[in-house]
């Protein structure tokens, strides 16, 4: 190694790997916090349905106690008309209440699938930009061609290991 130094070449060894770490540093506020804030936003508007629906059943309820009042005030000769108009309306809420139970499920369902595909869509996008970057990178640290290939078996360890850790609790 004629005209190399172990300083010289630990030094760029290092200024390489602080290039690295400042990009990913880059990458995760310019990425994943968005992603993040995008995700939760839609959480939110899941939430705010989930919400409205609630209160939509309450009115419900308290639209079907009333009815119930007033049906006890009524008297004798009434009796056998509010009993069936009770036995609609409690049909009528439960069809409701059903009907409701299952729109919000399915709104659930398709806002949680929905998710899961974007988070799968950005995830493999940032690895995909992360692999050309580091081939790049890689490339001029070495001094020869690394396959996308090579690279790309790299990023996805390193990206398993950061996912794991984060279910493991530890994210960020």
């Amino acid at each position: 190694m004629e005209g190399y130094s172990i300083s010289s070449v630990l030094g760029s060894l290092i200024l390489n790997l602080l290039n690295i770490v400042a990009l990913f540093l880059i990458l995760r506020a310019l990425v994943y916090r968005p992603v993040q804030r995008f995700l939760q936003a839609r959480t939110d508007r899941v939430q705010a349905e989930f919400d409205r629906v609630a209160e939509e059943k309450a009115e419900a309820k308290r639209l079907h106690e009333a009815y119930l009042d007033q049906l006890s005030r009524s008297k004798a000769d009434a009796d056998a008309q509010a009993a069936e108009v009770l036995k609609r309306a409690e049909e009528t809420v439960r069809a409701m209440q059903a009907q409701a139970q299952t729109d919000a499920e399915e709104l659930l369902s398709r806002a949680r699938q929905q998710a899961r595909r974007e988070h799968a869509d950005a995830t493999a996008q940032l690895r995909r930009d992360m692999a050309d970057i580091a081939v790049d990178i890689a490339g001029r640290v070495i001094g020869r061609e690394v396959t996308e290939k090579d690279n790309a078996d790299i990023i996805d360890a390193y990206f398993d290991a950061i996912c794991a850790e984060a279910q493991g609790g530890t994210g960020t």
